[in-house]
């Protein structure tokens, strides 16, 4: 039984590495989407304002 729990951790730990990197990449790429687009809506309102 030992052997067959110690199994699926080493095969599981890699690949929860690589979805925790994939998980970090997203939310970063989310997060700068997030900023360009409030900056063009902020750009937008001030030249409607101006």
């Amino acid at each position: 039984m030992q052997q067959i729990n110690e199994n699926p951790k080493i095969v599981w730990t890699k690949p929860s590495v690589f979805i925790e990197r994939v998980l970090i990449l997203t939310s970063v790429l989310a997060t700068s989407i997030m900023l360009v687009s409030l900056m063009a809506l902020a750009s937008v309102a001030l030249a409607d304002v101006v």
